[in-house]
């Protein structure tokens, strides 16, 4: 899944806890249905592990009101003197000053992948944290996400929610997804509902979405379709449900992408009766490739595209002094050509001293490490012939190269074509 895609995931599960903030969080987390809870699980788990290489300080949410943006709800963002992210702190905007609403701890292993992340909910009457939703994951060797735990607080103690598994093909790409929840009379798991994914080599073609019916038996519940348009990017997306006879349409998305392959619209429709205008998002991005601002209007009736929500997003690289996030004006990196095939030259030039722990480091769209590279004095750059460790050649779509040193860090995206 591209970032864009999962910064959005994440920026639509808060705002959906924050909808109406005069409700207590939760009672929100507590009244998820069980579908709403394998969304959660998927959207969170992808996003918690991004933020290995995505390095966000700020998202802020506004909402077009009266002709001009207001403030909703942020997030905020705190890394550890490694890299990792330890802390987002969401808040949001009432009465003219931003509220503490919900508060997520992150606890990583060496590799920066969450083994924990802790929810808390803000309690203003007490002024003090209070746990809500904990979630603990487990993976494979290959750091592909096997199992999401979540245990919800009772007073007393935790208590199971619901559980999510995962199966992969020798690409790393998922294809199928259980999620279960917990039935706390019979102290069982049992089926929710369940996804499986077919592919065409690399590109996602289908989703198919199962329920669970009566406790006896998997129903078709939706469809997810993809087209493709190139570089395992899909042209248009259709989602449809399930009667029981028929495949019913219910929502179609066109993508467009610019030269290269980030997506910058989405233009969404819905079924009702014949295909309507429903949403149209527009993306923004910065020199690395990562997206800066997501604006979303929406259609009403014939009085054309309004302006509905945005958010912007700010980015840093990791000041170790202090464990903050701030700017990295002393790393110079690229790669030409990109994109390529088979070889691509690293470049860089360091105003920092080189030392021993000085890295070139490879990842692919999962985070995880493809290649390393150790960074002798005097180097200026690196060629990456489209290989790993054992120097096994790698598939073709998007990698990010990320060049460190003791206190700074740089992240460049490239796409390797075949």
């Amino acid at each position: 899944m591209k970032k864009n895609v999962l910064i959005l995931c994440v920026l639509l599960v808060f705002t959906a806890l924050f909808a109406n903030t005069e409700l207590n969080l939760q009672q929100n987390f507590a009244e998820l249905t069980n579908e709403e809870w394998g969304e959660f699980s998927r959207e969170m788990t992808s996003h918690i592990r991004d933020l290995r290489d995505l390095y966000m300080l700020e998202v802020l949410h506004e909402e077009w009101t009266n002709e001009a943006w207001e403030y909703v709800s942020r997030e905020v963002y705190t890394y550890d003197g490694n890299g990792f992210a330890i802390e987002m702190l969401g808040q949001a905007w009432l009465v003219g000053e931003w509220e503490n609403g919900v508060k997520m701890l992150m606890t990583n292993n060496v590799e920066g992948y969450p083994v924990e992340t802790l929810y808390q909910i803000w309690e203003p009457t007490l002024e003090t944290w209070t746990d809500m939703l904990i979630m603990t994951f487990t993976y494979d060797t290959n750091w592909n996400m096997l199992e999401m735990l979540n245990q919800m607080w009772f007073g007393t103690e935790w208590m199971n929610r619901s559980r999510f598994t995962m199966t992969y093909n020798t690409d790393d790409n998922p294809t199928y997804e259980l999620n279960e929840v917990w039935d706390m009379v019979g102290e069982v798991w049992g089926n929710s509902d369940q996804r499986t994914y077919t592919y065409d080599g690399l590109f996602l073609e289908e989703i198919l979405e199962e329920a669970w019916e009566n406790n006896s038996e998997w129903i078709w519940s939706g469809k997810i379709t993809y087209t493709l348009e190139g570089n395992y990017h899909p042209a248009d997306r259709l989602e449809q449900g399930w009667d029981l006879v028929n495949w019913n349409n219910q929502r179609y998305s066109q993508y467009t992408y610019d030269v290269d392959w980030h997506e910058i619209e989405d233009y969404e429709q819905e079924w009702i009766d014949s295909w309507i205008n429903f949403e149209w998002k527009f993306s923004t991005y910065n020199a690395d490739g990562f997206m800066t601002e997501l604006l979303t209007q929406r259609w009403f009736g014939a009085r054309n595209w309004e302006n509905y929500h945005r958010y912007t997003i700010t980015y840093g690289t990791l000041d170790s002094d202090d464990n903050t996030i701030s700017p990295n004006n002393d790393l110079l990196l690229s790669n030409y050509p990109n994109p390529f095939n088979p070889t691509t030259t690293i470049s860089f030039s360091l105003n920092t001293e080189i030392s021993e722990n000085t890295k070139l480091v490879i990842y692919n769209l999962k985070g995880q490490k493809i290649r390393q590279f150790p960074i002798l004095n005097s180097q200026s750059s690196v060629v990456w012939d489209g290989t790993d460790e054992v120097n096994k050649p790698v598939s073709s779509g998007i990698y990010f190269y990320k060049l460190r040193t003791d206190n700074l860090e740089e992240t460049k995206k490239m796409i390797l074509m075949k």
